[in-house]
């Protein structure tokens, strides 16, 4: 509910340019993690890191993430959305800047996790206050602009973080981007609608979260989606570069046509989420992630075929991902940035066991169809949950 002080305010503001602004924050924090991965082997390369550890960059910002997330999500139902979202940009500017310092791949490490930190204040809150202040008809919508704004930094971010790495160093793409963080600052305090706490002081928020089955299994849900997408992707610089010999900048392209589809993927599943249930969506959507990212693992004797079936397996990551975070933000209201910041939080508990995982099977000269079959497996254990496991019990569902 929208207190009248803040209801003016939205007023005041139209929703377009908030909601810009909120996506802005969303698609820089999704450049910051996605960039890692065309820029890896030539960061490990400078700091004389062995090559095949640079997802562990992607690793530790998780690790933060899924630490920090549970801590901050609470404090945003207690202490206002607008509030962290200010003090988390804040942080995730710093930690982004500082990251263009680095000169050692552990100090390299330390800065990630400055910036996870960060990005667990900012996200939830932001994906919290949408779905509060967004009418519900329309959330899925709403949710579909962040994600694909977080997706679609892959578009044309990442191909020009991985160009001007290319062209000056990969020190100026950090430093970019956390110049650009700072510089929100401003448009994030005058232009946001504010809103009340939702919940009490005294209130336990992640214990209710976690005795709904709902909510439990959702989270189980974006664990796996997560793991299947990241374990994969992550090391979608290093698959290119070992069997296309693609310098940086050709990495970056490669990548731009899924980031393009994940964007459009996660636009249209917002809005099927809205006309037809986040559970419908995700299962369809899971199938053909899990198909697509084993086919990508096993197209090492073509270049197009790779782009092709990464596009593929893009547009599918999207639709899946805008309709789980609907489906997340429906439920437990008055504890809604605890199960996002929780939600989020599993995204990065993810993308670092995915990681984790796929940097050890390379690092035992596994090939890389090992690493897709085990991003398949992940995937297609989501259809189950979803289907099955997951209790019909949110208002955007109507199946």
């Amino acid at each position: 509910m929208v207190t009248s002080a803040a209801g003016s305010r939205a007023r005041a503001v139209p929703q377009w340019r908030w909601l810009t602004v909120l996506a802005t924050c969303a698609c820089l924090v999704g450049l910051d993690a996605l960039v890692v991965s065309p820029l890896a082997p030539r960061i490990t390369h400078e700091v004389g890191a062995p090559p095949r550890v640079g997802g562990l960059l992607v690793t530790a910002y998780a690790l933060a993430y899924l630490v920090a997330g549970p801590v901050f999500g609470p404090l945003s139902d207690r202490w206002g959305r607008t509030r962290l979202m200010t003090l988390g940009l804040a942080v995730f500017a710093a930690g982004t800047a500082a990251t263009g310092f680095g000169t050692n791949f552990i100090v390299l490490l330390g800065f990630r996790v400055l910036s996870g930190v960060g990005a667990a204040m900012l996200v939830p809150a932001i994906l919290a206050h949408v779905s509060g202040q967004v009418q519900p008809r329309r959330r899925g919508a709403a949710i579909g602009v962040i994600v694909g704004a977080m997706m679609g930094a892959s578009v044309a971010g990442v191909p020009a973080g991985a160009f001007l790495a290319g062209a000056v160093s990969w020190h100026w793409t950090f430093w970019g981007i956390g110049i650009a963080a700072a510089a929100l600052l401003g448009p994030l305090a005058r232009l946001v609608p504010g809103g009340a706490p939702t919940a009490a002081a005294g209130d336990a928020p992640i214990r209710a979260a976690l005795g709904d089955a709902a909510v439990v299994y959702t989270l189980l849900c974006t664990f796996l989606w997560t793991a299947g997408l990241q374990g994969m992707f992550a090391n979608a610089g290093l698959f290119y570069a070992d069997n296309f010999g693609l310098s940086t900048g050709a990495v970056g392209l490669a990548l731009a046509g899924g980031g393009a589809m994940s964007v459009a993927g996660n636009v249209c599943g917002g809005r099927l989420a809205d006309a037809v249930g986040g559970r419908r969506v995700v299962a369809v959507a899971t199938l053909v992630a899990a198909a697509s990212v084993l086919a990508f693992s096993l197209s090492i004797g073509s270049l197009v075929a790779a782009v092709a079936v990464q596009v593929v397996w893009g547009g599918a990551v999207g639709l899946g991902q805008s309709a789980l975070t609907t489906l997340a933000g429906t439920l437990r209201p008055q504890a809604r940035g605890t199960v996002l910041a929780l939600n989020s939080s599993l995204q990065y508990g993810g993308m670092m066991a995915g990681t984790a995982a796929a940097a050890a099977l390379l690092q035992a000269d596994s090939p890389f169809w090992a690493v897709g079959a085990l991003c398949s497996v992940c995937s297609a254990l989501v259809f189950p949950v979803v289907t099955v496991l997951l209790p019909v019990t949110t208002d955007s569902d109507p199946s």
